[in-house]
């Protein structure tokens, strides 16, 4: 069975791209899988806004959609009252040798610089005075999409005019403020006006999205009429 480990702070970040709609039950969690690069890829989307989060210290045995619950997610939001240590989330098998797919969710507080295999093993131990036990889970059952597809071959190089969702891009707002910068930014880099959008966050080189345009109200390539038919010599004053 898959067993988790990442820091914390990834799970509410995470959280802002999963599904409220229980019909599409399979996208009501965040999907975990090993990352090429070393670490833990981390992807939730709900089909109009999509958040990938490598996390270069996690580890991971296998791949599974987790479900985030009330109680976690208050636990990890506390991660930054943790300045001298790091806490992580561990997901491991309840038991190892009933494996009926029951997953214990812990809060594991280790020194700085330690890795996700001492969190690992003190989730194991068993020290509920050390561990906080905050929940019992199971993987969501389904088939995460394949999210690679939406992802163009290349980062576009010409700009476009494209129309969004105001709530949607305050998600990736909220991704850039969570980084160390001064002035939190995005950068956004779309193919054609109405294709998947890429979003960057200046402050978090382990995160990009992707975002879906919509239709506008009016010609996003013009200027408004009322700025076209102003005189020249009106407009310089």
């Amino acid at each position: 069975m898959p067993t988790l480990a990442i820091r914390a702070s990834y799970a509410p970040l995470i959280n802002l791209f999963v599904s409220r709609e229980e019909t599409r039950y399979y996208l009501t969690g965040f999907y975990s899988h090993p990352c090429d690069a070393g670490g833990v890829n981390l992807v939730a989307t709900d089909g109009r806004r999509m958040g990938i989060f490598r996390e270069e210290e996690g580890f991971i045995d296998g791949n599974g959609i987790w479900p985030l619950r009330d109680e976690t997610l208050r636990a990890c939001k506390r991660a930054r009252d943790d300045k001298k240590k790091i806490r992580w989330l561990v997901i491991a098998p309840a038991d190892p040798e009933k494996p009926d797919g029951t997953h214990r969710v812990s809060i594991v507080l280790t020194e700085p610089f330690s890795k996700a295999s001492s969190a690992l093993e003190l989730a194991a131990s068993d020290l509920p005075d050390l561990v906080p036990h905050i929940a019992l889970v199971r993987p969501i059952d389904g088939t995460f999409p394949d999210y690679t597809r939406v992802m163009p071959k290349e980062m576009p190089t010409e700009a476009h005019a494209s129309w969004f969702n105001h709530r949607y891009l305050e998600t990736f707002f909220k991704v850039a403020a969570s980084g160390d910068a001064h002035a939190p930014s995005i950068c956004v880099h779309n193919t054609a006006p109405t294709e998947p959008t890429i979003i960057l966050a200046g402050a978090r080189p382990d995160f990009m999205g992707v975002i879906m345009p919509m239709r506008g109200g009016m010609d996003a390539g013009k200027f408004p009429a009322w700025w076209n038919a102003a005189p020249a010599a009106q407009a310089a004053e």
